[in-house]
C-alpha cells in the first residue's frame, strides 16, 4: 500500500477538486491525509506525513504552504499573477534524484487542456485502444495557507530550475491557471496585487 506502488486517481481529483479545498472527514483533522485518500485507490495507504513530496506510481504530487495565518510568506510564491509558483526541493535531492528527473522532464511534455484529453481519450476507447482515460499529467500541486485546507492548483510544468542553487530553486508555471482564477479559495492563495507587480518587473 505505499504510494509509489499505487496509481493516483488524478482524473477525479481533477474534476471534483480543480481550485476546491480538500477537506478532511469530520472528526479526523489530517490534512494531508484528506489529500491522499482523495488520490488513492485503496484505503489507508502509507505515507509520509511530513514529505512535501509524494510519489505516486503515476505522478509526483507537491505540497506547499504558501504562507502562515499571520499573513507572512514563505519562499514558495506565486508570480505571474497566479500562473507561475517558485518551488525549492528538499536539500538532499539533487539533479540525479528520481523526483527531481520527474520534474525536470514535464518541461518538454506538450501540454493538453483536459477537455482535449478526454476528447482524445474517448476517441481512443472507442477505437477499442483500451485508453480509458487519457494519459496522466506527471506533477500535481497541492498548496494551502499553514493549518488551513489543501487547495488543488492542478497541473505544473518546469520553466526553469537552478541547479546549482542549495536547495535547487524551480519556477513552474501552472498549466490550469486560466480556470483556477474562477476559483475564490485560489486567488486566496494568491496576493494579485503583488503577482502583477512582479509580472511587471521580470
Amino acid at each position: 500500500n505505499s504510494l509509489r506502488a499505487l496509481k493516483a486517481r488524478l482524473w477525479d481529483v481533477y474534476t471534483n477538486y480543480l481550485g476546491e479545498p480538500i477537506p478532511p472527514p469530520p472528526g479526523d483533522g489530517g490534512l494531508k491525509a484528506a489529500v491522499v485518500r482523495a488520490l488513492s485507490p485503496v484505503s489507508n495507504p502509507k505515507f509520509s506525513k511530513m514529505s512535501g513530496i509524494q510519489e505516486w506510481a503515476n505522478c509526483v504530487a507537491l505540497y506547499v504552504n504558501v504562507g502562515d495565518k499571520h499573513g507572512n510568506t514563505y519562499n514558495n510564491v506565486f508570480t505571474h499573477a497566479g500562473s507561475r509558483i517558485t518551488w525549492f526541493a528538499q536539500p538532499r535531492q539533487n539533479e540525479d534524484t528520481p523526483v527531481i528527473r520527474s520534474i525536470v522532464a514535464t518541461a518538454n511534455m506538450e501540454e493538453e487542456s483536459v477537455e482535449d484529453a478526454r476528447e482524445r481519450a474517448n476517441a481512443e476507447e472507442e477505437e477499442g485502444r483500451g485508453i480509458a482515460k487519457g494519459k496522466d499529467w506527471p506533477l500535481h500541486l497541492f498548496c494551502r495557507m499553514e493549518g488551513c485546507e489543501y487547495v488543488y492548483c492542478g497541473r505544473l510544468k518546469m520553466i526553469d530550475y537552478q541547479p546549482s542553487k542549495h536547495p535547487m530553486k524551480f519556477t513552474m508555471r501552472l498549466v490550469d491557471a486560466p480556470l483556477l482564477r474562477g476559483s475564490e479559495h485560489f486567488l486566496g492563495l494568491v496576493d494579485l496585487a503583488d503577482a502583477d507587480a512582479n509580472a511587471k518587473k521580470a
